[in-house]
């Protein structure tokens, strides 16, 4: 690459850490750091697509979280509870190869007035890679 002046190096430098700051907050896929920090990052740019536009039953509709370095998270609401269903996002492995990350919330319960998903099944390109249950709950105690 040719460096035509410091800032140059300095925005590739910056997408850099975006993409890591990215892949470390999304490679959880942390939907609390994305609704309440990222959403109003600077670039950040948000997609809706109603039921018509999402393949499948029309029971969802979604909202894409993209931001300044092309980076995409996908969140999906059920058109009835409005709570969200599924989070997806394509991330890039270690060696180079692009993965499909999807995360399923499931067993939703109002604690301390807080819904809360209870568990939430994780998938690598279709497989399921964890699922994590939540037994006990409790906030700001």
């Amino acid at each position: 690459m040719e460096k035509k002046d410091g800032r140059q190096q300095t925005a590739n430098k910056d997408s850099a850490t975006v993409e890591k700051k990215m892949a470390d907050l999304m490679g959880d896929e942390d939907l609390d750091i994305l609704l309440r920090e990222r959403v109003d990052e600077e670039g950040m740019n948000l997609f809706y697509y109603g039921p018509e536009e999402i393949a499948g039953t029309g029971e969802y509709e979604a909202v894409e979280f993209l931001d300044a370095t092309n980076y995409s998270v996908v969140i999906f609401f059920d058109l009835q509870s409005h709570l969200p269903s599924k989070m997806e996002t394509y991330v890039t492995n270690k060696v180079g190869v692009r993965q499909k990350h999807e995360t399923e919330f499931a067993n939703w319960h109002t604690i301390q007035g807080v819904h809360t998903p209870l568990r939430s099944d994780h998938y690598t390109d279709g497989e399921m890679s964890r699922q994590i249950f939540i037994e006990e709950v409790s906030y700001n105690d």
